[in-house]
């Protein structure tokens, strides 16, 4: 529901920079951060992580005959997210004090660079977030129509690991010297998305503000907002029209993936919604293709903005299992 028409940023990395005062030999008093190792960490984590999704974003690994060659072009990628998949789990490990994990234990065996390890010892409600992050970039992609053989982020991560403690760390740290070593095919864009989910968990442990505004959900629920605050107050009215609008259609989300499907094909009569409203919506739709359109560093949003504009089935947001879907009748 929108509460509100006014500005919210917040998507905005939230770092502790609250000031103490500190007192120097010379009785001179100088303003410093007071900034917890934790959140040091937490911020190189997190800024390692978003610097790796933008270079994936933005330099796909393109097919090759040559499956050595594309193997090749894959390796810096894939072992900057492993390694960040790996150091982000040992962060969600040590952040809460009562789990009794230590730096030095989490170097160890059984854990050491097994990721299935290291995501097997989470505690559920971590777990749980993290698949629900996963499930909706799993969703969008329909990668469960391609049979993998793992359709959860605990499956994805015991495919990189290979199933066998080390392997999967050793496979993709030495395929370049060693020719009997081949790197494993995966999908750099998914490992980058287990990573920013584990980060994301990290972060709502540290600063006690968990929510879903970093999910792919959250995030194009953002997107549109920011059209919406555009209009402000559009005319007297306006945001009770939108609100009554999005509750018949049960979801925030679920609305906009109808609008910007009848706006894609000049079906904006359809929405069921006052005449005046109408017409701002399909305004808003415009808007909100080109703002989707402009982040070519998110491939999410380039494919779901793909799936909205296809002429021959329409895509539905599902909120109950909080997936990405395909309607099997138009619907208004």
């Amino acid at each position: 529901m929108i509460r509100s028409i006014e500005p919210t940023d917040r998507c905005r990395e939230h770092v502790d920079t609250s000031a103490q005062m500190a007192t120097l030999p010379t009785g001179h008093r100088v303003t410093v951060p007071a900034v917890t190792i934790d959140s040091v960490a937490f911020h190189r984590m997190f800024t390692a992580c978003k610097r790796t999704r933008e270079l994936v974003a933005e330099n796909p690994v393109k097919p090759d005959y040559s499956p050595d060659h594309e193997a090749a072009e894959a390796w810096p990628l894939i072992t900057a997210a492993y390694n960040g998949i790996e150091q982000a789990l040992k962060m969600l490990l040590l952040v809460p004090t009562d789990t009794g994990f230590t730096m030095d234990q989490l170097k160890r065996k059984p854990f050491r660079h097994d990721l299935e390890a290291l995501y097997g010892a989470l505690e559920p409600a971590d777990s749980e977030y993290i698949e629900q992050h996963f499930g909706e970039h799993w969703s969008l992609n329909e990668y469960k129509n391609l049979n993998l053989g793992f359709d959860t982020a605990q499956e994805f991560v015991a495919h990189l690991n290979r199933s066998h403690p080390q392997e999967g760390s050793l496979a993709w740290r030495y395929a370049l010297l060693d020719m009997n070593v081949q790197i494993p095919k995966t999908n750099p864009w998914t490992m980058c998305e287990v990573w920013y989910a584990i980060c994301c968990r990290v972060k709502a442990e540290l600063y006690g503000r968990p929510d879903g505004t970093f999910r792919l959900s959250g995030r194009l629920k953002f997107r549109f907002e920011r059209v919406i605050l555009h209009w402000g107050e559009a005319y007297d009215g306006f945001t009770d029209d939108l609100n009554s609008w999005i509750g018949r259609k049960g979801d925030e989300l679920s609305a906009w993936v109808d609008l910007l499907v009848k706006a894609n094909r000049d079906a904006i009569h359809q929405v069921q919604a006052p005449e005046r409203l109408r017409l701002h919506l399909g305004r808003m739709a415009e808007r909100a293709t080109a703002a989707l359109a402009g982040t070519p560093a998110d491939p999410d949003f380039q494919q779901f903005l793909q799936q909205v504009q296809r002429a021959d089935r329409d895509r539905v947001w599902n909120p109950q299992r909080a997936e990405f879907d395909w309607a099997n009748t138009e619907e208004t």
